[in-house]
């Protein structure tokens, strides 16, 4: 008979319980979790083979499902009857067979105390696990581990970004590594969380700050190494020109960056270096976009394939210091009132592969003539 607060699981048992876990679901995890005193407290050790299947099986989850098993309280499981309603666990007898196979196993012939599930009180059932290594032949791209810090960051920072920051820092740097993938969208992240976040996570290379009231210092210390490629900072509307000049000087690796509803003058992204690699830009709804500020930026558009500048004010003098060897393949001027035909003309001259151009909503008229001269280009008024 084992006594579960002293039990000690060998290598080849731990590799059996594993085994288990990685063909089955969270639910049914959970539900062997509380098969025993001892399956509990085995669960809840940080053997990597054990934490492996239930990163994986948490990974999989809906969003919705992860923000559920993060917000819950210890005060709703404190009886069996409330778990079971909670996480409606079918318990059918292929998994009643598991829990036989697993006692029988690894426990030997077990008392009724240790059929019972543990004492909620005591700990909760769930917590999200802390890998600090995964086996490489397991997860040798880290592709799994690191998909699911991606949700379960989201998550917390969503509800505690103070408890985001802790749950990151408790991981290893070579966990961290394989973060390249994060989703703050409209959170009350700060500045200085974002700064810790960029440190913590050397890899990231897609970055969601829509919606937060960041003013863009937190991107003081972003290493002139950075991976940054993918970066939103739609509606967000406390954003400082200087700041993002610091940011845009050593934004080297960016391919997108939407700044839509924000009050970007366009002072910032003057400063992206010569060389970079920027394809997609947003500036949709920027009510203060300054034409000197866009013409040193476009000059540098060498790589544009995409530009959505929607419900602004501009007049086109900007975009016509585009260089004549650009990329520039869709253009987005809807409701831009303020067109000025003249500098669209000199525009679409240096634009040989352009393909489609909206106009809906413009002042612009174009006639017959016009269409014929830019005939590689699909106009929409």
């Amino acid at each position: 008979m084992s006594n579960a607060t002293n039990f000690i699981a060998s290598p080849v048992e731990i590799g059996l319980l594993g085994n288990i876990l990685n063909y089955i679901d969270f639910e049914s995890q959970v539900a062997l979790k509380t098969a025993s005193a001892s399956c509990y407290e085995l669960f809840n050790s940080r053997e990597p083979l054990l934490q492996l299947p239930q990163v994986k099986a948490i990974s999989n989850l809906t969003p919705r499902d992860i923000k559920y098993l993060n917000n819950y309280s210890l005060e709703q499981y404190e009886r069996r009857e409330r778990y079971s309603h909670l996480f409606s666990v079918p318990m059918y007898q292929p998994i009643k067979n598991i829990f036989r196979v697993v006692n029988n196993f690894l426990f030997g012939k077990v008392t009724e105390r240790d059929t019972s599930p543990p004492p909620f009180h005591v700990d909760r059932l769930f917590s999200f696990p802390v890998v600090r290594r995964f086996h490489e032949k397991l997860d040798p791209n880290g592709k799994i581990l690191g998909r699911y810090l991606t949700e379960v960051l989201q998550v917390k920072c969503e509800k505690d970004p103070e408890d985001m920051i802790a749950f990151l820092q408790s991981f290893s740097l070579d966990a961290r590594e394989t973060i390249q993938s994060l989703n703050f969208f409209k959170s009350s992240i700060t500045d200085e969380q974002v700064s810790q976040v960029l440190t913590l996570c050397p890899n990231i290379k897609v970055l969601n700050l829509g919606g937060t009231n960041i003013t863009g210092e937190g991107f003081a210390d972003l290493p002139a190494n950075n991976k940054l490629e993918n970066l939103s900072l739609n509606r967000c509307s406390h954003l400082d020109e200087g700041y993002l000049s610091a940011f845009f000087v050593k934004a080297h690796n960016l391919t997108y960056l939407d700044c839509s509803y924000t009050d970007t003058t366009g002072e910032g992204l003057a400063d992206l270096p010569e060389n970079n690699k920027l394809q997609t830009l947003r500036l949709n709804w920027c009510n203060r976009l300054d034409e000197e500020h866009l013409s040193r930026f476009f000059a540098k558009g060498n790589n544009l394939d995409t530009i959505s500048i929607s419900n602004t004010r501009i007049t086109g003098r900007g975009l016509a210091h585009l260089p004549i060897d650009n990329q520039l393949k869709n253009l987005y001027l809807h409701s831009c009132g303020m067109l000025n035909l003249e500098h669209l003309t000199a525009l679409f001259g240096k634009t040989n592969l352009l393909e489609v151009v909206y106009l809906n909503e413009t002042n612009i008229n174009l006639d017959q003539l016009f269409r014929e001269r830019f005939a590689h280009i699909s106009f929409y008024k």
